[in-house]
């Protein structure tokens, strides 16, 4: 699972005909407490398959702080690249490497990585000649994506294949430059295989196109995804290691977004329905065999779950919120058919949930507050992070 902005690429919209009875549900193993030596507000961005935190806290002075929990339940703050300056963690991975975003001396943020023993904030520099640079997404092995940004704010799609420099992502013949396009997401690799790089262009339209770029012997190149029939418009959010894409795209019959999969060959596959009925959708993660979880619109106007295996079908399974609850989002899916995120239960707070086919929704309690929430789920589906209140409403970072 790769680090990126996943929510918000589509607002889900219009009334559709979905119903279903919701799942009685206990709490399992306790939400383990980060604690407070980062800061007396913390929450939990990022997990790996050792059960290793990062987060942000802010401090007494209201400074947000960047740390890392090796060991349950203690925190340990990251270097900054400033003293004072703001710093925060977005993703740790399974070898160590920690993603994040430090201010600099001159008060301009900065994309960075913390490498282990973490001893000091190493930043992602934009091309030559550019000013400033940003990350959209970063896979397993440490390769990074984003942009970098010249004088004049133009953004150009940018790869750090090393932590030392940028290489350009070009567009080529497709039509299209490659002025403020914006890698979305790239793959896991093994041996000396290059990531393949999904990400969005626009195209003069006021649309964009999603593009997925590979490598080849003479460096990157780009192609268009292509749109499933129907379709006014996609944007592309995804790529696992078996080169499986996933977006949402726009339909001129109901001017609504639906989820997409291509598979390692470009051919798009939508999410027609939930649960057998016609619903709005949008993919939010999606694991490496290709699952996918989202979210879709009820036909009460309420934003629930799903669950979506694409080589079964265009059918998506509905996944209820915690009992008593109406609303329910998604933080990911592992790579062990998990799906988690955060409910709506009977009062009206909020609670982190776990959902198998087999055990349905599992509420996940709290660390003693009202409210907690999931922001991550390791690659594996095996650990889960986010924040959750405690006595006296202060939000403190957990694990489990």
């Amino acid at each position: 699972m790769n680090f990126k902005v996943k929510n918000g690429l589509y607002a889900l919209c219009l009334a559709t005909s979905a119903s279903f009875g919701l799942v009685t549900s206990t709490a399992q193993a306790a939400l383990v407490d980060e604690g407070t030596l980062s800061g007396l507000q913390c929450s939990g961005s990022g997990v790996n398959d050792s059960a290793n935190v990062v987060g942000t806290c802010t401090n007494g002075v209201g400074v947000n702080v960047a740390f890392v929990a090796l060991t349950p339940g203690t925190e340990q703050s990251l270097p900054p690249l400033t003293t004072g300056r703001n710093c925060s963690a977005g993703m740790i991975l399974n070898n160590g490497i920690i993603e994040g975003s430090c201010v600099d001396a001159n008060a301009v943020p900065r994309p960075v990585v913390w490498l282990p023993p973490y001893s000091s904030a190493t930043i992602l520099p934009p091309l030559a000649g550019a000013v400033r640079s940003g990350t959209t997404a970063i896979n397993q092995n440490g390769v990074s994506a984003g942009v970098s940004i010249d004088a004049t704010a133009t953004a150009l799609p940018v790869i750090w294949l090393t932590n030392s420099g940028a290489t350009a992502l070009p567009v080529g013949l497709l039509g299209l430059a490659s002025t403020n396009c914006s890698p979305s997401d790239l793959s896991d690799t093994s041996g000396s295989a290059q990531p393949i790089v999904v990400g969005n262009c626009p195209n003069g339209n006021g649309t964009s196109t999603p593009v997925k770029w590979t490598s080849g012997l003479l460096g990157y190149s780009a192609a268009q995804l292509a749109l499933p029939s129907g379709a006014q418009a996609c944007a592309v959010s995804e790529v696992n290691q078996a080169g499986q894409a996933m977006g949402s795209c726009y339909f001129s019959a109901t001017s609504a977004p639906n989820t997409v999969q291509w598979s390692a060959s470009g051919v798009p596959k939508v999410l027609l329905t939930v649960a057998g009925s016609a619903v709005r959708n949008t993919g939010v993660d999606m694991n490496a065999s290709g699952q996918i979880s989202g979210v879709y619109l009820t036909s009460a106007d309420f934003v629930q779950p799903f669950f979506w295996d694409p080589s079964t079908g265009t059918n998506a399974t509905a996944i209820p919120p915690l009992s008593g609850g109406m609303r329910a989002s998604v933080s990911g899916i592992g790579d062990n058919s998990e799906v988690v995120g955060t409910s709506e239960v009977t009062s009206g707070d909020s609670h982190p949930y776990i959902w198998t086919s087999l055990a349905g929704t599992v509420d996940q309690g709290t660390l003693g507050g009202s409210n907690a929430g999931i922001r991550s789920v390791s690659k594996s589906g095996n650990h889960i992070t986010g924040s959750s209140e405690v006595t006296g409403e202060k939000s403190h970072a957990f694990e489990q």
